[in-house]
């Protein structure tokens, strides 16, 4: 069965053009983190995530599910390798074929 925790993340924020030779700056941020069956990584929430709850106590709870996730090591977001999404149906998956096919024969 699939399931998601927090995850802490790291990633380079790139700036629109460098400055002082730099790049970006790397960053910290908490994600929700979605596994497959087989406990393997198929996506990241898009965005960094921020404690929340409806009452006191559940935010809290939140915070301390974000505070454990720390124990779990650190994912870069810039080299991750992500497996394929649990919910890609077969009619997703024949297309991408079609289209590899597609694109494989017009490089002939």
């Amino acid at each position: 069965m699939s399931h998601w925790n927090y995850r802490v993340c790291k990633e380079l924020f790139k700036y629109n053009e460098p400055i002082d030779g730099k790049e970006g700056e790397i960053g910290f941020s908490f994600r929700e983190v979605y596994y497959t069956d087989d406990n393997k990584i198929w996506t990241v929430s898009k965005e960094p995530c921020a404690p929340f709850g409806e009452t006191e106590t559940e935010l809290l709870e939140d915070i301390e599910r974000m505070r454990k996730s720390v124990e779990k090591g650190v994912i870069d977001l810039d080299t991750i390798k992500f497996a394929d999404s649990p919910y890609e149906s077969t009619e997703d998956k024949l297309i991408q074929a079609i289209k590899k096919d597609e694109s494989e024969q017009e490089n002939l």
